[in-house]
């Protein structure tokens, strides 16, 4: 039976219920029912942020830069969360304990390596307030050389997700931002033809022009990780997950007096049947084509295989190219050279030449010891000069190249000596 007594009681149950609960709320999150994984990647600080580079298509002459931290959840039970580490380094700041409030972060940190061991005891707070979706701020750290001049980080690796498709850029100068905006930061401008993944879509449209497209977040391995336009990139839409590779090693190739080599280059490819690689060899050797014209010849021509990326192309070269490159990746047996002072070289001899010899370890441009003389003509050619079981191949460049392979009594190769003699 309800009475006032019991009814008041009630409302002060209610009072201390509310009271409860708004306690419970202000309760910092523990570090074990904390999620983390929104952190995954490496992040660079503001200042190391380029501004309009242009990426050129020689690679070699571009490099990304490394002044950044990597956040690195940990999967397993240990005694730390996560590591913020330096990039290309396996310590940082182990994180011991967590709590968060208000999109901040406070972390008890101690210097350690990714095998969970601790280099100093001494206790580091480090604070991250989240800014934005790739967007933190970082204080804690006065000291960190890194932080020196910005504690304020872009995510330039984004870990969370795997890429999705393929795609490549279909203008000149395309400008990759930090956010799907154009008043984000430019930082850089990617030329035609160059290859990306893509990570993400955006969920809200551009117009520019009276046109309407989304921004994708892309990935490349010469650049930080960002966002472009979506009419600027032609995406592959099958999806990266779905390839399957072939990988072909030191297979070469001769057509109309120039060979064809190609050595961890790997094919990627979308199909409900499997291609081995004795019939992509096939392929490669009935098909005419250019380093530039591989893939579309490939997709034009075989119908059920998808082609969607060939990685580290095939290089075409002469027989002065190839004789060159040879030469150059032998081991040394003997060698004519001598270090002199101030850096330079000089003979022993006054021949000018080094001598090297192949082992049956030797394996180069499909060259190899115990291969049949048929085979080794079908790479090189006609030779200069041939003899009782050997053929000699003799080529100008640089010097002069002089090739002897020595066969045996069932015409397999057993020996090659290469002698270059120095233009005087």
């Amino acid at each position: 039976m309800w009475t006032p007594a019991l009814g008041r009681l009630d409302k002060k149950m209610k009072k201390v219920v509310i009271l409860f609960y708004i306690c419970l709320i202000s309760i910092p999150i523990s570090a074990k029912s904390i999620n983390l994984h929104f952190l995954s990647g490496t992040w660079m600080p503001e200042n190391e942020l380029t501004s309009d580079v242009r990426i050129q298509l020689d690679y070699d002459q571009f490099y990304p830069n490394d002044s950044s931290f990597d956040f690195i959840q940990f999967e397993k039970n240990t005694d730390y969360i996560g590591i913020l580490k330096y990039s290309g380094l396996s310590f940082g700041y182990l994180i011991k304990d967590c709590s968060e409030k208000d999109n901040k972060y406070v972390f008890e940190c101690y210097l350690g390596s990714l095998s969970d061991i601790t280099i100093d005891s001494t206790k580091v707070i480090v604070t991250i307030s989240i800014l934005g979706e790739d967007w933190i701020q970082i204080d804690g750290l006065p000291q960190d050389k890194l932080l020196s001049k910005s504690n304020k980080l872009y995510r330039s690796r984004d870990a969370r997700n795997e890429p999705l498709h393929r795609a490549v850029v279909n203008d000149s100068s395309v400008r990759l931002r930090t956010e799907p905006s154009l008043k984000s930061h430019t930082m850089y401008l990617l030329p035609e033809n160059y290859e990306v993944e893509i990570l993400e879509k955006s969920k809200e449209v551009t117009e520019i022009n009276g046109e309407k497209w989304p921004w994708y977040k892309i990935r490349s391995i010469y650049c930080v990780d960002g966002w472009i336009y979506g009419k600027y990139l032609d995406i592959d839409n099958t999806f990266i997950q779905d390839e399957k590779t072939i990988e072909l090693n030191d297979f070469i190739i001769r057509k109309d007096n120039k060979c064809y080599y190609f050595d961890e280059t790997e094919f990627y490819y979308v199909s409900k049947n499997l291609l081995s690689s004795e019939e992509l060899k096939e392929i490669l050797i009935k098909e005419n084509y250019t380093e530039k014209t591989l893939l579309s010849t490939l997709n034009s021509k075989y119908t059920n295989y998808h082609f969607s990326k060939i990685k580290w192309p095939f290089k075409i070269l002469t027989n002065e190219e190839l004789f060159r490159e040879l030469y150059f990746r032998y081991s040394q047996s003997e060698n004519n050279l001598r270090a002199t002072a101030k850096g330079k070289v000089e003979f022993n001899n006054k021949e000018k030449t080094i001598k090297i010899s192949a082992n049956v370890y030797s394996r180069n441009f499909g060259i190899k010891i115990g291969m049949s003389k048929e085979q080794l003509l079908s790479i090189l050619g006609n030779p200069s000069t041939v003899n009782k079981n050997e053929l000699i191949y003799r080529v100008e460049n640089f010097g002069l190249f002089t090739f002897t392979f020595k066969f045996d009594e069932k015409e397999q190769l057993e020996l090659y000596v290469c002698q270059f003699t120095h233009k005087i």
